[in-house]
């Protein structure tokens, strides 16, 4: 269901932008918070648990008589 604020589509697209850009900057701030605090070691550990991690789903997926 699409709430009509007003007659007028522009500034219904300004009011639907300004709730929507209150609503999103929390978490903008916060993302950009974390982004700032990681270190080269996180990311080298992020990447690493990614790497395994589709090693893992590699083997998984590999058939047991293509051995």
């Amino acid at each position: 269901m699409k709430v009509i604020f007003t007659s007028n589509r522009l500034v219904d697209f300004l009011i639907r932008l300004l709730i929507t850009a209150i609503v999103i900057s929390p978490v903008i701030i916060w993302s950009w918070d974390t982004v700032k605090e990681t270190t080269a070691g996180g990311v080298l550990a992020a990447a690493f648990v990614i790497l395994y991690s589709g090693v893992l789903l590699f083997i998984r997926n590999i058939p047991a008589n293509s051995y």
